[in-house]
């Protein structure tokens, strides 16, 4: 044997020793030998105890697959019976002359032409039963058709319903009215560039009166509807925008019934604010000095004409100390401001109320951020920010230098509307002053019927509302009108707009 280099030598081991040796190598050869088998059994045991527990798993597996296969064949024949019905009824439908009707969008929130629905109609109808005639009377003092040119409805989509009287014809059928209720919304009309402009007369012309029954029942359509219609045509909007008639009377017709017949917050406020904010835009020059462009005169028109629309007729505070719905919704943030555009936005999602539809995508998304900005600019919660806003945008400059200079006067053009019952001659404003008395103690009777702190100046027991109004005009208004008249808009007609804010109420 060599080890490390030297070879040792053992001697010869006797017979027993040899024997010995072999039994001991035998004896370890069976020791591994076992030892060896002893782990084979061991690792089976293991591998059957880990089959154990996956085996149930498996199963489950097993299980889940046939449910799963049987679902998807039940699916799959229920789909051939499906497509076999549809190819049936297609089959019918055309035999019966038909087509498969284009899938529409839903809105979400209620058709106020839906309710009340008219005894023993069945299908919601899409505008009002309008005076054609009176409406084409209104279009064609300010858009007339021209001589020669012939109609075409389909052509013309921007008097698509009503064709105007020419110049001529204008002339001849004004001068015979007979009609004294028709004689009587023309004269009311003649005035629509004029302050004194009164909603009260026409809504009463247009729907019986101007309380609750005649703001909640308007067939014909009352003062907003026809304003509106009035200044899309003054403004020659239908035409250079290319807007289609039809569809602005369908957007007209659910704007006006979407207001809630409210004391104050109503369709015929929302026609005040709508004419003040032309009168500003026109006599007060804002077109002139700002160079508004058509597309802004429009926005600012649509902000002012659904600026209060579907209204609860409780005011922001309300909301977010009852912690009701809409105010969980909208974050305790200009909360009917947001209902609002929402609610106009969403019914306008129909083809049939949507008059941004002949704009392309990317000018829609703009016209709808204006409109969306004026309007949450109407929320009185944001009237010192916004107003603090105008006054250092003024010490820069009066300019228009930016969109957002835009945006912002056309802002404040619709926020002076808004409140500008004030400066209105005193048959007017006493009108609108004792609406909003009406509307402020109903919530304060509600405030009261639900165990909370009335609001200031809605508690009909204690309230003197001379006080209330005093404090409006000094901290509100005469600010707020003093920053527009002083700052290069036209100072003569929107002085007119502040001259009756000294009326008796700020002499006691």
């Amino acid at each position: 044997l060599d080890v490390g280099g030297k070879h040792l030598e053992l001697e010869k081991a006797g017979q027993d020793e040899y024997a010995v040796f072999l039994k001991i190598c035998s004896s370890f050869t069976k020791f591994r030998n076992f030892t060896k088998d002893r782990d084979v059994d061991s690792e089976l045991e293991e591998n059957s105890r880990a089959a154990n527990k996956i085996r149930p798993v498996l199963m489950n597996y097993e299980d889940e697959f046939k449910v799963y296969t049987h679902c998807i064949t039940s699916c799959k024949d229920k789909e051939n019976s499906i497509l076999k019905e549809e190819q049936k009824l297609s089959q019918e439908l055309s035999s019966l002359g038909g087509s498969a009707a284009s899938e529409e969008i839903v809105a979400c929130v209620r058709n106020p032409l839906a309710a009340p629905m008219p005894v023993g109609v069945e299908k919601v109808p899409d505008c009002r039963d309008i005076d054609e005639e009176v409406f084409r009377i209104v279009k064609s003092a300010y858009d007339p058709w021209e001589e020669g040119v012939e109609y075409d409805p389909e052509k013309h989509i921007y008097a698509n319903v009503i064709r105007p009287y020419t110049a001529s014809e204008f002339n001849e059928v004004t001068s015979a009215l007979t009609d004294e209720k028709r004689i009587a919304i023309w004269k009311l009309m003649q005035d629509l560039d004029e302050w004194d402009y009164d909603v009260f007369a026409l809504q009463k012309e247009m729907s019986g009166s101007y309380t609750h029954e005649g703001l909640a029942n308007q067939p014909n359509g009352g003062s907003l509807f026809l304003t509106c219609y009035a200044l899309f045509y003054k403004y020659g909007l239908m035409r250079k925008l290319n807007i289609n008639e039809r569809v602005v009377i369908n957007w007209l017709s659910i704007v006006e019934a979407g207001y809630h017949p409210n004391p104050y917050h109503n369709s015929m406020h929302a026609a005040d604010v709508l004419h003040v904010s032309h009168y500003i835009l026109k006599k007060g020059k804002l077109i002139e000095k700002c160079k508004v462009s058509d597309e802004d005169v429009f926005c600012t028109l649509f902000a002012a004409c659904v600026h209060d629309y579907n209204h609860p007729g409780i005011n922001n505070a309300f909301h977010v100390k009852t912690q009701n719905y809409l105010a969980v919704l909208f974050n305790d943030r200009s909360v009917n401001e947001n209902v609002h555009t929402s609610c106009v936005f969403e019914l306008m999602r129909l083809d049939r109320f949507n008059v941004l539809a002949g704009f392309d995508a990317a000018k829609r998304a703009e016209l709808r951020e204006v409109i969306v900005e004026l309007v949450l600019g109407t929320d009185m919660g944001l009237h010192a920010q916004i107003l603090t806003r105008f006054k250092k945008k003024l010490e820069i400059s009066s300019k228009v230098q930016s969109r957002d200079d835009m945006k912002l006067a056309l802002t404040m053009c619709v926020k002076m509307a808004d409140i500008s019952n004030c400066g209105r001659p005193q048959k007017l404003y006493h009108g609108w002053c004792h609406q909003i008395a009406d509307e402020f103690f109903m919530q304060g009777d509600r405030e009261r019927l639900m165990g909370l702190a009335v609001s200031p100046f809605m508690d009909r027991y204690t309230t003197v509302m001379s006080k209330g109004q005093t404090a409006f005009m000094n901290y509100i208004v005469v600010p707020l009108f003093e920053c527009m008249v002083w700052r290069r808009l036209n100072k003569k007609n929107i002085w007119n707009i502040g001259r009756n804010l000294l009326c008796p109420w700020l002499l006691q």
